[in-house]
């Protein structure tokens, strides 16, 4: 396999793999290439040799795709930049919104095909776009080299930093901020975040720092309080596009006990609560987030009773104890989905209905397997991209309880 590396050879790329890749095959093995497109004809260098897989580098785009646009980043991967360090951040700079969209609906399809075993045609909803395609972002995270000269993100290398004075997904606002940093404030071991709300404006803060403070973030339900350095969705108006998704589920899907269990501020809990939902229960294991959650359910005068636990700690406390089949759950894990214990103790509760948000769509199926190949049967499921030009997007699923006949 090693004879492959450093060897230069051209490809029909026929595919475009989830994570952006292009995908080609050479010598009876899928070769992914970063920057191309279905239907290209184009010539790489083979970097790395696997047993199933080739990775290769772009070297020229022999024959381009009618789809392939000029990046609105300069520093984004393109005919112009081949043979250069490029921005890793954005897989879809060289391609329209609309046929990055095309594109994220399709992988989904497949992956809930070949890791899920379900029909796309039976549960996929139609894709929620961003109204934003770029300055969408109200946080990034950027790197100083040791040199103290640059500022930005790491390249393709992943030892350099590109010197960034404009992101185009970042907000204006950070973008401003951005044009007008000095350097010499911070550390070279610091990453600087910087990170912009309508009420608190763009600041910048570092990842090293102690910094605790409150910042406001503004939803379709009203202003939350959220720790400065806890997550909270980035992308304002596709954040308010899964909320009024999760209501309207809730709204179609009644239910009398609700358990958020990865709560952080309480956005989903608190929009439960104020649908009228009896008793709403969350829980997260970040203690000062839910310290602040409970902050909001007080101004947003919410009854519900949260808990400082790991999800199957809080499942084991309180979950257990309630009425299952008129419970729905709310997940939001992390990437990397639900742990098996999680899963697991679902399976044994059985509570009526699961709203699954992930962040992770190949995780997603993974474990969207598990639950409809027991008690779940998937009701819908839908993208809402919170991340154009990236190759990742946001997805809600409905799961509800298997009837027994």
């Amino acid at each position: 396999m090693n004879d492959l590396i450093g060897k230069i050879v051209e490809l029909d790329i026929v595919d475009i793999a989830n994570g952006g890749n292009g995908v080609g095959r050479y010598d009876g093995m899928a070769c992914f290439v970063a920057g191309t497109i279905s239907g290209e004809k184009v010539k790489v260098q083979i970097k790395t040799a696997k047993k199933k897989y080739l990775e290769a580098k772009l070297i020229e785009i022999l024959i381009a795709s009618p789809e392939r646009i000029k990046p609105s980043c300069p520093l984004a991967l393109s005919p112009e930049t081949i043979g250069e360090q490029c921005c890793p951040g954005c897989q879809y700079q060289h391609l329209s919104y609309e046929e990055e969209i095309k594109i994220k609906t399709q992988q989904f399809k497949s992956l809930l095909e070949r890791f899920s075993k379900l029909n796309p045609d039976d549960v996929l909803k139609k894709t929620t776009p961003s109204p934003e395609a770029l300055n969408y972002r109200n946080k990034i995270t950027l790197h100083k080299n040791k040199e103290g000269s640059n500022l930005g993100y790491y390249s393709t290398s992943n030892k350099s930093i590109l010197n960034i004075s404009n992101c185009p997904l970042a907000c204006k606002e950070i973008n401003e901020k951005l044009s007008a940093f000095d350097l010499s404030s911070v550390d070279d071991s610091s990453s600087i975040i910087f990170r912009y709300t309508k009420k608190d404006g763009a600041f910048t803060y570092t990842d090293n720092s102690k910094n605790d403070k409150l910042i406001e973030e503004e939803t379709s339900i009203g202003a939350f309080k959220v720790p400065v350095k806890s997550f909270f969705q980035i992308n304002v108006a596709a954040r308010n596009f899964l909320l009024k998704k999760v209501k309207t589920l809730l709204k179609e899907n009644p239910t009398q006990y609700l358990f958020d269990l990865y709560c952080g501020a309480g956005l989903f809990a608190i929009a439960a609560s104020k649908l009228g939902i009896p008793k709403v229960y969350a829980a997260d294991i970040d203690k000062r987030a839910v310290q602040i959650a409970k902050m909001n359910a007080n101004i947003h005068e919410c009854d519900i009773k949260f808990l400082a636990l790991p999800a199957i700690s809080a499942a084991k406390s309180i979950l257990c104890t309630l009425q299952q089949d008129k419970t729905t759950v709310i997940v939001d894990p992390s990437r990397t989905g639900l742990d098996k214990q999680i899963i697991n103790y679902l399976l044994k509760l059985k509570p009526a209905n699961i709203i699954y948000i992930s962040c992770g769509s190949d995780t997603l199926c993974r474990d969207l397997r598990i639950f409809t190949e027991k008690e779940y049967e998937l009701k819908e499921t839908q993208i809402v991209d919170m991340f154009p030009r990236t190759a990742h997007f946001e997805t809600v699923s409905f799961l509800q309880k298997k009837r027994k006949f």
